[in-house]
């Protein structure tokens, strides 16, 4: 932004006020470089209607060298400590390097990562905008403004929460989460389109034929927001339907002539402000039907304060089963603050598996492990399954829940099934293929060798209640002794 100032004055020469204000801030706020950047991009936007047109492509080229030069370095940073933790924590005992750390480095990245992205999905719908309808330069600051202010929606929906302006969150949250499929789908569009037109145009300079496949900005314009809405529409309908998977398992540690052991498994409900409540009742319902004799949860249910979903955990308190309700916490237990989460986990009846184990059966052991995300935001966690190890037990047939489908060589030799959830299916395309690229496992039934891994889509949704070619479901898991030969 600094080098904005020479070419600004010109421009600033007639009028004395702005001239006053502009150089008190320089002043003011020399000693500190970034705080100087930042008053003079608000001093810029504040003389954008005076002269925009001049100032418009200067600030464009100052803010994207500034960001470059901002989050760049820490961009490249922080992901090459990561992969930096990662190969170390692989090449190294692992008593010579924190896990911890490799955690927190990856978070930051991630996070960093997807702040960046999204920021540039904006900034490319206000290129797309512009180009497609030639808006007059008065026009282009309600456009930044409506698009800064959805840009920075996830953090302010965050924060009204966590200080009580629930009614205010709500207001803000569902626009919101629309927006968020609305903005991946249109950019995800609209960018095919444009890297269609790239060759495509090239070649029209030399076959006169081409000229004719370029999509005009308007027609692929119109195309994008329509292919969205009509995702939108078919994601919400699909939400809304869960589905119940039952899947049998004879094992010969269920004694013959035994009954088989009914469990109800759900996970990633993503209780949140103003969410929620259809997909609660829809899973209460089904568990009323089903009668199982186990309920068990694979994290990520609480995703706000606990005093938000009071009503949700005092009817899930109604449902007791005969052999308990047991659950692990997931990473948005962790985003949710632990002791919210913790709050609502014992308003509901259930009991949380945190390093620990439940004999619930004679013929069925529980384990369960906290997920990881207590490391990155330094809360207390507990995910170490060595610890586990002490409680094996070889005759009873053993189930971990851990909320990432990541498998470890010690669960391998401690349990004969693992359920977990996480990944959603992808949840709107084409998240399928990051999630393939992440996790390898299929939702449902895997057989690894070593033991059985059974990974949920999921009962809810987490940003935009949408689901498109990944249904929500529930599961019943029927455990049985094997068929006399």
């Amino acid at each position: 932004s600094g080098a904005m100032w020479p070419r600004l004055q010109p421009s600033l020469a007639s009028l004395s006020p702005g001239t006053c204000f502009f150089a008190a801030v320089s002043r003011c706020t020399q000693s500190h470089p970034p705080l100087r950047r930042t008053a003079g991009l608000l001093c810029e936007a504040w003389l954008c209607g005076l002269c925009l047109p001049a100032v418009l492509r200067t600030a464009l080229q100052a803010g994207v060298k500034t960001l470059c030069r901002f989050l760049g370095p820490r961009l490249f940073r922080s992901g090459f400590l990561f992969v930096c933790a990662g190969a170390a924590s692989r090449c190294v005992p692992s008593a010579c390097v924190a896990p911890e750390y490799a955690l927190r480095w990856g978070m930051m990245s991630i996070v960093l990562s997807i702040i960046a992205v999204y920021g540039l999905l904006h900034a490319y719908v206000f290129f797309v905008v512009f180009r497609t309808f030639s808006l007059h330069p008065a026009a282009l600051i309600p456009l930044a403004v409506l698009l800064a202010t959805m840009a920075a929606a996830p953090f302010l929906v965050r924060a009204l929460d966590r200080h009580g302006y629930e009614l205010s969150a709500q207001l803000l949250a569902w626009p919101f989460y629309f927006w968020m499929a609305l903005l991946l789908w249109f950019c995800t569009l609209m960018l095919l389109m444009d890297l269609w037109n790239l060759p495509v145009r090239a070649a029209g300079r030399w076959l006169p034929l081409f000229k004719g496949l370029v999509i005009p900005h308007r027609v692929s314009f119109f195309l994008a927001v329509g292919l969205s809405l009509t995702g939108l529409l078919a994601g919400t309908v699909e939400a809304m339907n869960i589905r119940v998977k039952t899947v049998h398992l004879p094992t010969s540690k269920i004694p013959a002539g035994s009954p088989p052991i009914k469990i109800l498994y759900v996970s990633d409900v993503h209780l949140d402000i103003g969410r929620g409540r259809r997909t609660m009742k829809h899973i209460l319902r089904i568990a009323r039907d089903l009668k199982p004799d186990l309920f068990l949860s694979g994290g990520d249910v609480v995703d706000t304060a606990a005093a938000h979903l009071k009503p949700y955990a005092e009817a899930l308190e109604q449902f007791r089963p005969p052999l308990g309700k047991y659950g692990v916490l997931g990473n948005h237990e962790y985003y949710a603050r632990l002791t919210e989460s913790l709050a609502f986990y014992r308003m509901a009846g259930i009991e949380l598996l945190r390093e620990s184990v439940a004999l619930v059966h004679s013929n069925l052991l529980l384990m369960g492990v906290d997920d990881p995300a207590g490391s990155y935001t330094r809360q207390p966690y507990f995910s170490d399954e060595s610890a586990l190890s002490r409680h094996r037990n070889r005759s009873a047939f053993t189930i971990l829940l851990k909320h990432q489908p990541r498998i470890s060589d010690i669960a391998s030799t401690l349990c004969d099934l693992q359920l977990s959830g996480h990944t959603h299916g992808g949840q709107i395309f084409p998240f399928h293929l990051v999630v393939r690229l992440l996790y390898p496992w299929e939702p449902g039934l895997n057989n690894t060798g070593s033991l059985l891994l059974y990974v949920s889509r999921g009962a809810g949704a987490w940003g935009p209640p949408l689901r498109l070619l990944a249904p929500p479901d529930v599961t019943l898991i029927v455990l049985e002794p094997h068929p006399a030969p």
